[in-house]
């Protein structure tokens, strides 16, 4: 079994990215747990969103921080994952926005390049079929380095 944490603010998507990358996991033959976690914060609080996936039944229901893998909105949660061989995908210099709906989508594309654990061509087709975004694509490929960086 293995384990990703997604970590934003309030409004920037995490929620959205996590139920897509989950329908992603589910698509390619995993049994998946996939949970968000926020409260009645405001827009710019910390929301958290954990997915558990396996080729077989997942049988522990609990969420921690000590993930395999963890998408990081900000460097400053960082600090937040116990799991110190943890892969992080982080912001760096290359993808400069301040649209944070284009940067997720961005780090997922680097997720997807880094890791292989979920199928681009299937991530880029649910982003199409929600949004209509061609904008949001463009931020997948660049992450994924299937365009040409900013």
């Amino acid at each position: 079994m293995k384990s990703l944490i997604i970590i934003g603010r309030g409004g920037d998507g995490i929620k959205t990215v996590g139920e897509m990358v989950s329908e992603c996991l589910v698509e390619q033959k995993y049994y998946i747990l996939g949970c968000p976690k926020f409260g009645p914060e405001r827009r710019g609080a910390v929301v958290y969103y954990f997915i558990k996936f396996s080729k077989n039944p997942i049988l522990d229901r609990t969420l921690n921080m000590e993930a395999d893998y963890a998408v990081l909105m900000e460097k400053d949660f960082d600090h937040m994952i116990k799991n110190e061989r943890c892969i992080k995908i982080i912001p760096d210099e290359k993808f400069i926005t301040s649209d944070r709906h284009k940067l997720i989508y961005y780090l997922i594309g680097r997720f997807i390049r880094v890791t292989g654990v979920i199928d681009f061509e299937s991530m880029k087709k649910r982003i199409y079929d929600k949004f209509l975004n061609m904008e949001l694509i463009k931020s997948l490929e660049e992450g994924h380095g299937e365009k040409k960086e900013r």
